[in-house]
Order: structure tokens, then C-alpha cells, then sequence
């Protein structure tokens, strides 16, 4: 089984970035736009790992904190075919 620790999103800012995309989609930008409930924040890849249970194991050991994350920016893998992408208020405000 492939494993990667990640940030997954609260509901608010599912509904923000999920607005984000049907925006980019109605401008004609297009791509493979990872589906709502793919969405995350990959903060270590692990990879192919046998015993995925000894790997929550450990993660539960961990003293998480509430992190603030922001967003400043969009950004693109690579050339858009010259589309403009318009910045949505509601992700700069999260």
C-alpha cells in the first residue's frame, strides 16, 4: 500500500477550493482536477510501505498542534495556453 502523511481540509475550505475549480473549468482552463475528497496538503510521502497499521500506530503517538496555514497566490505546473487565472478573494482570506 502506498502511504503519505497529509493535512486534509475542514469542510469550508473543501467548499472554497472546490468553487475555485468549477471557476477555472467555466474559464476554459483545463487539467486533471483532483477530485474533493483527494484533496490535501501531502507533508511526507512514505511510499510502498507492507504494514500500513505500524505506521497509524506511530502517528498516534504524535502531539499535533493547530496549524495556520494561508494562501498568497495561485501558481501552475507549466504553461496554461495563455489563460489568465483570476486569484478568488475567498482563498486569500482563509
Amino acid at each position: 500500500m502506498r502511504l503519505f502523511i497529509a493535512i486534509q481540509f475542514e469542510e469550508n475550505i473543501l467548499d472554497a477550493l472546490t468553487d475555485f475549480h468549477a471557476d477555472l473549468k467555466s474559464q476554459g482552463v483545463t487539467g486533471n482536477y483532483t477530485k474533493r475528497e483527494n484533496l490535501h496538503i501531502t507533508l511526507a510521502f512514505i511510499g510502498d510501505y507492507g504494514n500500513p497499521d505500524e505506521v497509524l500506530d506511530a502517528m498516534e503517538q504524535v502531539d499535533f498542534r493547530t496549524l495556520e496555514i494561508s494562501l498568497d497566490g495561485v501558481g501552475s505546473f507549466g504553461e496554461l495556453s495563455g489563460w489568465d487565472l483570476q486569484i478568488i478573494r475567498s482563498l486569500l482570506d482563509m
